[in-house]
């Protein structure tokens, strides 16, 4: 079974005390069956830009680039057509 993990399991994940129930069922997952969406990153990256404090937010975007997208790679949904203008609002 694949499964497409909405934004909030990754922000809780990254939770300094995350919650256990989410960590135990990610870990027990086969990481190939696990995807995100396109919007997820950009639900993300627009989180971080409202963090106020930089070095959280310097840290985070690393993450994201050194990590999350590297980790999901061949695994990241592109929006679908109709999506697109919906996604120029953000």
């Amino acid at each position: 079974m694949k499964y497409l993990l909405d934004t909030c399991v990754i922000s809780e994940v990254i939770k300094p005390r995350a919650d256990k129930n989410v960590i135990s069922w990610v870990k027990n997952q086969n990481e190939e069956s696990l995807y995100l969406s396109v919007l997820t990153f950009g639900e993300i990256e627009k989180g971080i830009e409202k963090s106020p404090d930089e070095a959280r937010k310097r840290k985070l975007q690393l993450w994201v680039e050194e990590d999350l997208k590297k980790r999901f790679e061949g695994r990241i949904i592109p929006p679908l057509p109709a999506m697109e203008s919906e996604r120029e609002g953000w």
